[in-house]
């Protein structure tokens, strides 16, 4: 689904800002 790609992202870019 787009919506967990999505969300795997923002997690994925969360991760890396912090």
């Amino acid at each position: 689904m787009v919506v967990m790609l999505y969300e795997c992202v923002f997690y994925l870019v969360n991760g890396v800002l912090v």
